[in-house]
């Protein structure tokens, strides 16, 4: 498998886990909460099995930041989901002031945008396969 099948593999599995967030548990402010099991899309994604047993973990100095092969919070996504070349951006910094029953269906909207943009990249790099 290359490696935009595997991007796509796991933000088609991001998507599953974003769906199945509770709204009440969606946070914007903070990755993982281990008391109330509330946090960001990233936080729910580092503390998603199939994705810890990729190395993508909670860890690091509060054991409730996301890791990845040495990278930390946000940067440990980017490395993970494969963002860096990407034209989406899954920041969800400027989500803060979007009230939290709409920002699960905006997060899921970018999910679903960043799915389509690797779906193109993955059929592109088939084509040049062949």
């Amino acid at each position: 498998m290359n490696t935009t099948n595997i991007y796509l593999s796991r933000l088609e599995e991001l998507l599953k886990v974003v769906e199945a967030i509770p709204p009440e548990k969606l946070q914007l402010w903070i990755y993982w909460n281990p008391y109330n099991q509330c946090g960001c899309v990233i936080g729910h994604a580092a503390n998603h099995p199939p994705f810890n047993e990729q190395g993508f973990v909670l860890g690091g100095y509060s054991e409730n930041v996301p890791m990845y092969k040495g990278y930390k919070c946000y940067e440990a996504a980017v490395e993970f989901f494969g963002l860096k070349d990407s034209e989406e951006d899954i920041d969800l910094a400027d989500l803060f002031p979007v009230p939290s029953h709409k920002a699960k269906e905006i997060v899921l909207d970018r999910v679903k945008r960043l799915i389509e943009t690797n779906q193109k990249l993955a059929e592109g790099n088939n084509e040049q396969e062949t």
